[in-house]
């Protein structure tokens, strides 16, 4: 199996899943997509971790990106304040993955979610940038350009 199909594969675990969180991890940032198995009623969590940009847009606006954040008098970040507005707006078990589109060459992502919004992962590979999926707390893929 290709690597591109072994990625396809596994992200498509998370077709059906509701992207639940998003934050920061340590010096990265992580969207968590709560899966739930309608046959078992088994719920899991995936997090999505990454180091490179990332915008949420709608039709050809983008809504949110990594470049949303800020820094308080004590050097703390901080989401600017339309991140939480966009979060407090929509309650996480709405925002449901369709899909997710591969670019093979990139490692880019695009998670098509529905009220027609795409979370896109974008991938620098001249600056060495990854993501890496886990399940339940173990990694199930990294991506490294």
């Amino acid at each position: 199996m290709s690597q591109l199909s072994s990625i396809k594969s596994t992200l498509s675990q998370l077709n059906g899943g509701a992207l639940w969180f998003h934050g920061p991890s340590c010096d990265l940032e992580s969207f968590v997509i709560r899966v739930g198995e309608p046959r078992t009623r088994e719920i899991q969590y995936y997090q999505l971790t990454i180091n490179c940009a990332w915008r949420l847009r709608q039709q050809q606006q983008v809504l949110l990106s990594s470049e949303d954040w800020l820094y308080d008098n004590d050097n703390n970040i901080e989401f600017e304040p339309s991140v939480a507005a966009f979060w407090a707006k929509h309650d996480p078990a709405s925002l449901i993955i369709w899909s997710i589109d591969v670019q093979p060459q990139s490692g880019d992502l695009c998670f098509s979610i529905n009220y027609d919004y795409k979370l896109d992962i974008l991938i620098n590979a001249a600056a060495g940038e990854h993501w890496v999926l886990h399940r339940d707390g173990l990694e199930i893929w990294r991506y490294r350009s």
